[in-house]
């Protein structure tokens, strides 16, 4: 695979993962919303507590994975790193907080968004593209 189909992958997936979100932020489904908000008054959450710590978490991941899609751009071996790093960072936000539903477009969007992720992991440990990350020899 060459550097520019690499490059469009990891470009692809960003732009499907803020396609997911707008579709969750500005087109929400009203029917999940009402479930959402029945959740929200029958299970016993975290409170602010677990509130915070989900927004330090996705903060932190986020933030890594911005950091990781610029190294993954310029092929530094830290940005595959990075990158494998904040998705393991954003594991304890699915727990922390309980059940969440989100609408059906926006799933759709994400799930391939973390279908692309794992493909593009899968690349650069275990494909060829995995040596232009490799430092020089020479």
């Amino acid at each position: 695979m060459s550097k520019a189909a690499f490059r469009t992958l990891v470009i692809l997936e960003l732009l499907i993962a803020i396609i997911s979100l707008v579709f969750e932020l500005f087109f929400p489904n009203t029917l999940v919303e009402e479930v959402n908000f029945q959740i929200l008054e029958v299970a016993a959450t975290g409170g602010e507590t677990g509130e915070m710590l989900e927004n330090i978490v996705v903060s932190a991941s986020s933030l890594l994975y911005l950091v990781a899609f610029v190294g993954l751009l310029m092929f530094r071996n830290w940005g595959r790193i990075l990158y494998v790093a904040s998705y393991i960072i954003i594991l304890p936000s699915y727990y922390i907080n309980g059940l969440w539903l989100y609408s059906e477009t926006a799933t759709l969007f994400n799930d391939h968004a973390f279908m692309l992720g794992g493909f593009i992991v899968a690349l650069i440990y275990f494909s060829p593209v995995k040596d232009h990350f490799e430092p020089s020899k020479g």
